[in-house]
């Protein structure tokens, strides 16, 4: 009878260990999307003509689904919404990438960055959990469509690249003339040795 008590307990335990990452994940996900639709409520949510600063991608540090789920949600700093459509997922845009901003989003890297215009660069964190800040982001194909987008406009972006590069890699951050899109993250939630980086190219502007 108690190897019997025994055996449940132990089948109990690893039941437990494989369903808590699942719930962990999925109140972390019903929390962004309530961050999302709290701060859709107003007809123009976001701040406009914020003056952002240079912030260091190499630096960002490792963080917790337990500081994720319990960030405190602001709209001061929201400058946009990022949207991946093939995964209906969406998350806010911040102006600069400080720790309180990315753990609620996606940051602006560059000082003054404008919405369409030259290399747009967003950095987020890379939870390895899907639909989980910036976790969805290493997944994204060639031709796969991304679309951030302020209070009056949608910039359409079409991804064309998916690479690997190291914390420093200074090139990530250049203009080259175009307009794009580039999205940095970690390789997952236990290495942040190096970083993801997405490019897409500046498909279209949409009126909303």
């Amino acid at each position: 009878m108690k190897k019997i008590i025994f055996l449940i307990v132990v089948l109990l335990i690893g039941i437990g260990m494989y369903l808590y990452p699942e719930y962990e994940k999925f109140e972390v996900e019903k929390v962004q999307k309530e961050h999302v639709k709290e701060l859709l409520e107003e007809k123009h949510p976001f701040e406009e003509h914020i003056s952002t600063v240079e912030t260091d991608a190499s630096n960002l540090r490792r963080i917790t689904f337990n500081e994720v789920k319990n960030a405190k949600f602001t709209k001061k700093n929201a400058i946009g919404k990022l949207s991946i459509p093939k995964l209906n997922f969406s998350i806010p845009i911040y102006a600069n990438a400080t720790e309180k901003h990315l753990l609620i989003g996606a940051a602006t890297l560059k000082s003054n960055q404008v919405f369409g215009q030259g290399n747009y660069l967003l950095a987020g964190h890379n939870m390895s959990r899907s639909r989980v800040l910036f976790s969805d982001i290493p997944k994204l194909k060639e031709n796969d469509v991304v679309i951030i987008e302020d209070n009056y406009k949608q910039y359409i972006y079409k991804i064309r690249e998916n690479k690997i590069v190291l914390p420093n890699a200074g090139e990530v951050l250049e203009e080259d003339g175009t307009n794009k899109l580039t999205l940095i993250t970690c390789l997952s939630i236990k290495d942040n040795s190096k970083r993801v980086v997405v490019v897409g190219n500046l498909e279209e502007i949409k009126e909303k």
